[in-house]
């Protein structure tokens, strides 16, 4: 499912309460390459059914084996609609690429990603780190 319109047919159909959706920010963005939508217009449509999201950097037609910052990824458009939603659970999801210094790595992907949490929150008035 690469996109949160298509999952919310099954939490839809579904109708649980214990059912929800997890977008992937990265797949949204290659998604929204081949369909003509914006990731924010995307994440609209699973309003109030998004538990959290799932962050990654990709680029159009490849989804591994990029580090934060390469790529493409529409991580504003997705927190300008995920932070007005009410959701602040955000999973980071990158690759080992063979680097000897992989930790180094992983600390540039949780300081990426905050830094961009943190400023959507700022845009939406609910200061660092709410």
């Amino acid at each position: 499912m690469d996109t949160v319109e298509k999952a919310m047919r099954y939490v839809d159909k579904i109708d649980s309460p214990f059912l929800g959706v997890y977008p992937d920010v990265g797949n949204l963005t290659n998604a929204s390459l081949v369909y003509g939508r914006s990731v924010a217009d995307d994440l609209a449509m699973g309003k109030g059914h998004i538990l959290a999201a799932h962050m990654k950097a990709t680029k159009a037609g490849r989804y591994r084996d990029l580090l934060f910052g390469e790529g493409t990824t529409d991580y504003d458009g997705a927190l300008a609609q995920l932070i007005p939603q009410g959701v602040r659970r955000y999973v980071c999801e990158l690759w080992y690429l063979g680097s000897a210094s992989w930790q180094d790595d992983v600390g540039h992907a949780a300081r990426f990603v905050r830094e961009k949490i943190d400023h959507a929150l700022e845009r939406h008035g609910w200061g660092n780190g709410v």
